[in-house]
């Protein structure tokens, strides 16, 4: 289980990619991973399981080692996108607010 985390960890900093990719790249990495593809996803079950602990632990050590002050957080959405060809109030909203600031440069 420790070296798919490795393994999984160092993909999704140095060449963020899927399971499957990550594992097929493996040995590009600077350790030598003797994991499987189905290692890999057995641990997916485990990883969720402790997933809240994991990151609370990660962001106690990093918030006491670097003293990170979380009173203001940003999340980054940018990579998220996605098109509807049905209309919402969202997009009705927004419409609106695109012609008043149209109308307020004239």
């Amino acid at each position: 289980m420790n070296e798919v985390f490795q393994l999984l960890l160092y993909g999704r900093i140095l060449k963020p990619a899927s399971k499957k990719s990550t594992f097929e790249n493996k040995d590009e990495y600077f350790e030598s991973f003797k994991v499987t593809i189905n290692s890999i996803y057995e641990s997916l079950s485990l990883m969720k399981d402790i997933k809240e602990d994991l990151q609370q632990h990660l962001h106690e050590q990093v918030s006491q080692i670097h003293g990170r002050d979380t009173s203001l957080v940003f999340f980054d959405v940018t990579n998220y996108y996605f098109e509807s060809d049905l209309e919402n109030n969202l997009k009705k909203l927004v419409s609106l607010n695109k012609k008043e600031q149209r109308q307020s440069y004239k």
